[in-house]
């Protein structure tokens, strides 16, 4: 029953980081490394910040707890009861969280077919991981910078939602 739900959810992680790719995939290279708005990502670092949040996912499923909490305990509780439910339902998450450093984007240039292979290449290793975990650690957790704890079939859902996110950012307004 769980390798059932884990493979559904994989499913459907891969259908929206697909999503994405084809999303960013549209902006034009001439926009590529150009914010929208002042003060917002550029395309490149949306893409950035998804391949580094993929990694310090496979790091943690890999080598142990990497992910260091952003938050103190007490709000950790709050964001659990009442912003992770929404999430884990699917097409939402909450906007304005500050990203923990090792997965923010930085000031560099890069061409967008190569990110975007990147990501998927790494995406694919996240996948990979959580089926090869599940397969010997089913029980095995996580921790999340803002919910704490989390199983790999919530990891996989938080994870295809925080993309659904930045593709959003993506499209023209």
């Amino acid at each position: 029953m769980q390798q059932t739900l884990l493979h559904d959810e994989i499913k459907y992680h891969q259908s929206v980081v697909e999503a994405f790719i084809r999303c960013a995939e549209k902006v034009p290279d001439e926009h590529w490394n150009t914010s929208r708005t002042p003060g917002t990502w550029t395309p490149s670092q949306e893409v950035t910040h998804l391949e580094r949040t993929y990694r310090e996912y496979v790091i943690e499923l890999r080598r142990g707890p990497d992910v260091t909490p952003e938050t103190f305990p007490p709000q950790r509780e709050v964001f659990r009861v009442k912003i992770l439910p929404r999430v884990l339902k699917g097409n939402w998450f909450p906007t304005g969280a500050v990203s923990p450093d090792p997965v923010k984007p930085d000031e560099i240039s890069l061409e967008k077919a190569q990110q975007l292979t990147g990501l998927g290449k790494r995406v694919a290793e996240f996948e990979n991981t959580i089926i090869e975990i599940a397969s010997s650690h089913p029980e095995r957790q996580v921790r999340h910078p803002y919910f704490g704890a989390l199983g790999l079939i919530e990891l996989s859902r938080v994870l295809a939602e925080h993309t659904r996110h930045h593709m959003k950012k993506l499209q023209p307004e």
